[in-house]
């Protein structure tokens, strides 16, 4: 579940209810003032899932806001924020799993941006929960040590053996 709202023409062209920090799209959006109506609604959602036993793959960035809404203009100062508030906000839930973007390579960041997000999450996610990242067309390293799991968007379901000794990852 994504916590930005996506613009996907073909499949998503509402408007939500809400946004995750005030402001709005026509003056723009305070990045360092979360909006606290639309975490109670997320938080919702999240034990919605959790009272029917599904886990919550958090989406944290996403390369689908198309200029409509600029939530994606964050700088690295603000999106440093945004990843620690939401930490702070929802960590605290069983069922979340961080999945740093979906899609990543398209969002156009540094591997060291990356990282540095990585590092957040590790540094302030007292309960450690599950991180990953999702890919496009490219792949990130998941042999880092923050990743705890492959997300895999692909066609080519033979090669999960060559993955799994690729990135020492396991069946659990």
């Amino acid at each position: 579940m994504t916590v930005m709202p996506k613009d996907y023409d073909v499949y998503i062209n509402n408007e939500p209810p809400f946004y995750p920090f005030q402001g709005s799209k026509e003056k723009g959006w305070d990045f360092y003032r979360p909006d606290p109506e639309f975490f109670r609604n997320f938080e919702k959602r999240l034990m919605d899932l959790q009272k029917l036993g599904i886990e919550a793959d958090v989406i944290l960035f996403h390369p689908y806001d198309n200029g409509h809404w600029n939530l994606d203009k964050m700088n690295q100062e603000q999106a440093s924020f945004y990843l620690r508030y939401l930490i702070a906000r929802i960590g605290s839930f069983r069922n979340v799993w961080w999945s740093m973007a979906n899609e990543y390579d398209i969002l156009r960041k540094t591997d060291e941006e990356w990282e540095k997000y990585f590092r957040i999450i590790q540094t302030y996610d007292p309960y450690k929960h599950l991180c990953s990242i999702h890919n496009g067309m490219a792949w990130y390293n998941h042999s880092n040590p923050w990743i705890t799991h492959l997300s895999i968007q692909t066609a080519y379901l033979q090669d999960i053996q060559d993955w799994r000794e690729l990135y020492k990852t396991r069946y659990y």
